[in-house]
């Protein structure tokens, strides 16, 4: 198959949400995978969001049978998120939560790599809001991989002044079962701004205040 037939076979499955043929197909053409994480770069479409959901996915079910082949691709995203790649992967952190998500164990390591690229000192850290994100996907079913200073990043961006980050250390604080000061919750309950959330298979906008109910916070 051409490059251009690989693509377009990819973007099917996607936009048909068949994750079953997308995961037969990765096994027998390589490119494919490549195809996927191509896919996931704009956040604004639910195609996007998905292809890094199911590239995650695909790597941590390889990583069962094919390790060094699992591992490879978790490097080459991790370096696409640095200026020397040439290619930003702007869902690394997304991609790389689901592969931990999805098969913890042998990625435990790659956990204080997202770690690392949320807090990143930088006013424009464009991966701080996935990495929180990531962090709330991993710890809702294997808490016990997240360490500390993970836990410590979602109270930091509780009251960040950037809705993205902020609504993502929401969501991660109520997927992790956190408690947060009830000073905190009502400061959050009155910001408005809206963030586009991705979320059981949809993408839709929520005002930060929504999104504190919908994350049930315990205080």
């Amino acid at each position: 198959m051409t490059l251009r037939q690989i693509k377009s076979q990819v973007k099917t499955f996607i936009e048909q949400n068949r994750f079953d043929d997308l995961y037969k197909f990765v096994l027998i053409e390589k490119r494919a995978l490549s195809a996927i994480i191509s896919m996931s770069y704009d956040k604004s479409t639910l195609l996007s969001w998905r292809a890094a959901y199911f590239a995650g996915r695909i790597i941590g079910i390889i990583a069962r049978a094919h390790y060094d082949e699992a591992r490879g691709q978790v490097r080459r995203i991790f370096w696409n998120t640095s200026d020397e790649s040439g290619t930003i992967c702007w869902s690394a952190a997304e991609i790389l939560g689901e592969v931990i998500r999805e098969n913890p164990a042998p990625f435990e390591d790659v956990i204080h790599l997202i770690v690392g690229l949320t807090e990143e000192d930088s006013p424009d850290n464009i991966f701080r809001a996935g990495g929180l994100y990531a962090i709330g996907r991993i710890g809702e079913v294997h808490r016990e991989y997240i360490p500390k200073d993970a836990v410590d990043l979602i109270y930091e961006y509780l009251e960040d002044k950037h809705a993205e980050v902020c609504a993502n250390a929401i969501i991660a604080a109520g997927r992790l079962k956190l408690k947060v000061d009830i000073r905190i919750l009502d400061r959050l309950k009155n910001r408005t701004e809206k963030v586009l959330i991705y979320n059981e298979d949809t993408l839709k906008f929520l005002s930060i205040n929504e999104i504190v109910e919908n994350a049930k916070l315990i205080n």
